[in-house]
């Protein structure tokens, strides 16, 4: 039995722990692997939403914008995950989460803009990701309208005791906003590793018995200080600056570089690296985090200023650099790759052998717990936007029973079960390169049924969408917004779980989804998504373009006017006749 571990298929990463000795046949796991794909995207959402027995803690390492002092350094910035730790009724004081809970982001900055001056905020999750309590209700496009938006949403939410001066109220230079909806403006990687309850529980008692007082400074206690700080108090000396490159400062790619360097040497704290890419729309893109030295080395805004005043110091910068200073998130992402932010669940090792007998009556309940999940997940007639191989209950069923089970596997096998758990979140360049070669024809497609005039017009998209006059936010966060046409009050949804709802132009959705792809497809490494959640986008398309279709056919059939998006698109097909609107209605909640 030595060197064997317990393997949890219900999760994206194995959950090493106790020896079982007992192996499944090999049907079951063929099942289970073919079957782990699509259910992840399920469990994505569901585990945001689920209680998080586990705890973890990690370094959230955020792309650098083009503002302030980004402009120069590239810093980026850095916050910490707390998988267990939640705000208690304000966003300056902790306790651990109740069952349900998803965990917090906790960061500090320049000045948060508050009433007072704080040190720190921590937010949940979901909205310090998306802006929303629930991911299912996260938007599909970005702007700075919509930022705000949701930034205004949270304000009235959770600092309405806080927030009442008019910096905080007006100032985008109140930091706080940063901390809603951070995939709109810029993509991020999360490093995580195992922690204990014992040590979530010292840390809220310390943070809560301290002042929450802000005394940032940059050199000397930066975003990146604050984030050495909270992970040195989990694992003493694990985080550390990197002085010779980043010229005695801390920064957030020296945390974030120091952690892994940590991990590796610690294999038990189970290292985990997420990625979230910044959201498609008008708000321009961010760019990858560097060291001092890196900046030097890449930027050529540095080289002239130095070649005059101190050209001596660019040999070194550049050595220093190459030898000392080179640090790839991507690949370590690549390597230990995960959509899950939650590790193993070391509860599940607490019984006892006798324990490991699935009753009857358990699989029942897990038949109905997993038709919940997917019922919550997606609706019945977005059923389609998953793989033809998606998971029936059965098949879950089966995934859950063996991860509740458990089973032995030898490290060889567990390490190439891993790499392929790896490639299907990542996704090879051959996978890639097969989608952009699929995608022109789809394109084409479009182009043929009138659904969009030309190729450049999905460059066009988003800006169309700053062009609405209507911003709504729903109460729990799903955001709709009215179409530039003045002859009628036409809608798109814009959130997950609002795009092809009931009342959404379908014709803009899929002009929506084709705008998103086409940007996912020409995104470098560092701006993508997934490939679980771009096949899933890729699927979400297929199935809308027979729905935009059904749609567009049902308008030339019966002669009624284009929607909207449609008009805007062929102004020449658009008609007037008024006397088909309940026909036209119909078929589209036919289509819908």
């Amino acid at each position: 039995m030595l060197g064997e571990y317990q393997t949890n298929f219900a999760e994206v990463f194995l959950c090493r722990g106790r020896r079982v000795p007992m192996s499944p046949p090999t049907p079951l796991r063929c099942r289970i692997l073919t079957t782990s794909l699509a259910a992840s995207f399920l469990l994505l959402s569901f585990l945001l939403a689920a209680p998080r027995v586990s705890a973890d803690a990690g370094i959230v390492l955020n792309e650098s914008l083009d503002t302030s002092v980004a402009r120069i350094t590239g810093s980026g910035h850095s916050a910490i995950y707390l998988s267990r730790i939640c705000p208690d009724n304000s966003p300056t004081k902790m306790r651990l989460c109740r069952p349900g809970e998803q965990g917090s982001v906790l960061s500090n900055y320049t000045t948060l803009g508050e009433d007072r001056p704080y040190e720190w905020n921590l937010v949940p999750l979901s909205v310090y990701l998306y802006g929303v309590e629930d991911p299912r209700n996260r938007p599909l496009v970005s702007s700075k309208e919509i930022k705000a938006a949701l930034e205004e949403r949270y304000r009235q939410n959770y600092l309405s005791a806080i927030c009442t001066g008019k910096e905080c109220l007006t100032s985008n230079g109140a930091e706080w906003r940063e901390m809603v909806g951070a995939t709109l403006e810029r993509s991020m990687y999360m490093f995580i590793v195992k922690t204990s309850v014992v040590q979530d529980e010292a840390l809220i008692a310390e943070f809560n018995a301290e002042p929450n007082v802000n005394h940032f400074n940059g050199m000397l206690r930066n975003c990146a200080d604050f984030t050495r700080r909270v992970m040195n108090f989990y694992y003493p000396h694990a985080v550390s600056p990197d002085y010779i490159n980043d010229f005695l400062m801390t920064t957030p790619k020296a945390v974030a570089h120091s952690l892994t360097r940590y991990a590796s040497h610690h294999p038990e704290l189970d290292l985990r690296v997420l990625h979230f890419a910044q959201v498609p729309g008008t708000i321009k893109r961010s760019y990858e985090c560097r060291s001092g030295t890196e900046e030097i080395y890449h930027s050529k805004k540095f080289l002239i200023p130095l070649g005059v005043f101190a050209w001596q110091g660019i040999p070194a910068a550049f050595s220093t650099y190459a030898l000392t200073g080179r640090f790839n998130p991507e690949h370590q992402f690549e390597a230990h790759a995960s959509i899950d932010a939650v590790g193993p669940d070391d509860a599940a090792d607490s019984g006892n052998s006798s324990d490991d007998e699935v009753t009857p009556d358990e699989v029942r309940a897990m038949a109905a717990r997993t038709t919940t999940i997917s019922s919550v997940g997606i609706t019945d007639e977005d059923n389609g936007a998953f793989p033809s191989d998606a998971p029936s209950a059965d098949t879950t069923l089966h995934s859950e029973a063996v991860a509740r089970v458990g089973y032995t596997v030898s490290v060889q096998q567990l390490a190439l079960e891993q790499q392929n758990e790896q490639r299907e979140v990542v996704g090879t360049k051959d996978q890639w390169t097969e989608y952009q070669k699929q995608f022109p024809a789809v394109v084409d497609q479009a182009i043929r049924e009138e659904i969009i005039p030309d190729r450049g017009y999905l460059n066009r998209v988003f800006k169309r969408l700053g062009q609405s006059t209507t911003l709504h936010v729903d109460p729990d966060g799903a955001l709709w917004m009215s179409l530039p046409n003045q002859e009628s009050n036409e809608k798109v949804g814009i959130s997950a779980s609002n795009i092809f709802a009931a009342g959404s132009d379908s014709m803009f959705a899929y002009q929506i989804i084709l705008a998103r792809m086409e940007y996912e497809l020409k995104s470098p490494k560092h701006s993508r998504e997934t490939m679980i959640s771009f096949q899933y986008d890729w699927n979400l398309m297929t199935n809308a373009h027979a729905k935009s279709r059904a749609f567009a056919a049902a308008q030339r059939h019966n002669g009624a006017p284009l929607s909207a998006a449609a008009s805007k698109t062929n102004p020449a097909a658009a008609k007037t006749n008024n006397s088909s609107a309940v026909t036209l209605a119909t078929a589209a909640s036919a289509v819908n």
